[in-house]
């Protein structure tokens, strides 16, 4: 016997309007008005992820107004990390063919046409247009060499530490002075980074906590040469987790006798903006990793990884496991790290890798 409804029946529904922000240029290297290098190339940041097919050559121009405002040749390079807008960027190089390098004294004017538009399709939300002038020596502005490895770090006992590394040189070979200041949280700066080759650090104190809110954090970046007064600024964000991965299962700290293909599980504990997490296992003694596994969130509050055969851990070996959430799957700026568990495996034998196989079984046997 079957049924039928009593009269027809039907939903409707409506989805959303979906991204509808216009991307926005958020900074420019050289600045506008400002000094730029020779050999360095023209760097510009939006404020999102932008569609590599509307960066066109039409789209991307670049003038040399002291040269009766001829075009400039130039080469794009397309630079954007994948959900991480904040840095997403394209650079700008002057053509081989026509030297490869800005000329000193010269004023250029970069115009970026309206059509550039993000991954939804939105244009910009007007054509932009910048101007810099090449240095001359000895009036040259410090190098800025990258965009670092900056990173903060929740740690799972509630304290927030930092890495801040500006990658940045002298052009007069001196020492430059380097602070960074917190635009998003008042009061937090950092004065006189350590120079370590040609980057400049600071490294939050063992046991310290820089009291960061968590959420993302946009930092200002001032490099100053001494030697001629000349500044480079720079934007820069970072992302402050407000929680860490729970280990739940997998050997108790200082366990021995573990098996070498052990399994292991944490919670998210609610973690917000985590792209994915990451399970390592590293050499207690000479601190090298031997095993990681990227685990990516699926909406699940617990996760569980288990050595595969392949990697089996060496017997009668001490080792360390913790688990990282990244907020970033391409160029993480924050972490949080869950507490580290150290464990010894046992003398037990992979019978996997030492039992003849099935043909050799045959030969023992005569089979």
């Amino acid at each position: 016997m079957t049924a039928s409804l009593a009269a027809p029946f039907s939903v409707s529904f409506n989805t959303g309007a979906g991204d509808t922000t216009a991307p926005t240029v958020v900074q420019t290297r050289p600045a506008n008005l400002s000094l730029g290098l020779e050999w360095e190339p023209i760097v510009v940041f939006f404020s999102e992820n932008m569609n590599p097919d509307t960066i066109l050559p039409a789209a991307v121009r670049v003038f040399d107004e002291t040269a009766g405002d001829s075009q400039v040749e130039v080469h794009l390079y397309k630079d954007w990390v994948a959900e991480d807008g904040a840095r997403s960027k394209i650079e700008i190089d002057r053509a081989f063919a026509q030297g490869g390098r800005w000329q000193a004294g010269h004023t250029y004017r970069v115009e970026l046409a309206q059509s550039i538009a993000d991954l939804a399709g939105n244009p910009l939300a007007s054509a932009q247009v910048f101007r810099f002038t090449v240095a001359s020596w000895p009036n040259t502005p410090p190098m800025m060499m990258g965009e670092g490895d900056t990173l903060a770090y929740r740690q799972a006992d509630g304290r927030v530490t930092l890495d801040l590394v500006v990658p940045a040189g002298s052009t007069t070979g001196g020492t430059l002075a380097v602070s960074v200041m917190d635009m998003t949280q008042s009061g937090k700066s950092w004065l006189n980074l350590v120079q370590d080759g040609g980057e400049y650090v600071y490294t939050t104190p063992v046991g310290g906590n820089e009291g960061l809110n968590s959420g993302p954090h946009q930092l200002h970046i001032t490099v100053t040469d001494p030697s001629n007064g000349q500044t480079r600024m720079l934007l820069w964000t970072i992302h402050v987790f407000d929680a860490v991965p729970v280990l739940t299962g997998g050997p108790a700290d200082q366990a021995t006798g573990v098996s070498l293909q052990p399994g292991f599980n944490f919670t998210t504990t609610g973690i917000t903006g985590a792209a994915f997490y990451m399970l390592a296992i590293t050499d207690a003694t000479s601190g090298d990793m031997v095993f990681q596994r990227p685990i990516a969130p699926n909406g699940e509050a617990s996760y569980s990884v288990q050595v595969p055969p392949s990697q089996a851990l060496a017997p009668n070996t001490a080792y360390r496991w913790a688990v990282a959430a990244f907020d970033s799957l391409g160029w993480p700026v924050g972490q949080a790290l869950s507490v580290e568990r150290g464990f010894t495996t046992g003398s037990g034998i992979d019978w996997a890798l030492v039992l003849p196989s099935r043909g050799g079984w045959r030969s023992i046997l005569g089979r």
